[in-house]
């Protein structure tokens, strides 16, 4: 694994599993000056967390993988890691390098470099694990999240994040369709500079799970 641990989320339920359990996100935090994994298990009608050690941890994940739910993303600084479990008990394992991505929203990525810099234009980023939480948090199944931009890097960070996430599948079945603005899109004066310059919006559509 490269890059720094940012989080796992567990999802897919298998039917052999706890039938209220929905998925489970983990992530590192700092309780007393010790870090801790936290581990937040969404059920259908109640959010449960709990804060482990590592090994505590290891032991935890490995217990819900091929037993609770049959994928698992990892997201670190760098990259994402995809594991799938298939119903016949097959393992598949794909990695992805995460692109570095503009900030959006008119806020200029900085010029400087360094942790401090990073951590700046990744809190600028409207696309985020945080983000897309809160967004699973307060859309029912069936939702959509909509997401435009003509930069090509912050396209590929969204798909990359959301597709890690767990929570939204993508909705494409061919280029054609995420290059086709949606049904009763106005357009944005900043969407036509782009189109003048020769830049190609994308245009995504992801479905609440």
């Amino acid at each position: 694994m490269d890059g720094t641990f940012e989080r796992l989320v567990l999802a897919r339920p298998l039917a052999d599993g706890d039938a209220d359990l929905r998925r489970v996100v983990v992530r590192p935090v700092q309780l007393r000056g010790m870090r801790r994994l936290q581990f937040a298990h969404t059920h259908a009608t109640r959010d449960v967390a709990k804060n482990l050690d590592v090994d505590e941890a290891i032991e935890a994940v490995d217990a819900l993988i091929g037993a609770a739910f049959a994928h698992a993303h990892l997201q670190t600084s760098l990259e994402a890691i995809e594991l799938r479990v298939s119903r016949k008990g097959s393992i598949g394992l794909s990695r992805h390098k995460v692109p570095s991505a503009p900030a959006i929203g008119g806020l200029a990525a900085d010029s400087g470099s360094g942790d401090a810099a990073a951590h700046d234009r990744a809190k600028r980023r409207f696309v985020s694990p945080l983000n897309l939480d809160r967004f699973a948090r307060v859309l029912k199944p069936g939702a959509k999240f909509r997401f435009a931009s003509d930069i090509d890097t912050y396209v590929n960070w969204t798909l990359l994040h959301c597709r890690a996430h767990g929570a939204f599948a993508w909705q494409a079945q061919e280029a054609a369709d995420w290059h086709r603005p949606y049904d009763g899109w106005p357009g944005t004066r900043y969407e036509a500079k782009a189109i003048r310059e020769g830049r190609r919006p994308a245009y995504l559509t992801f479905i609440r799970k």
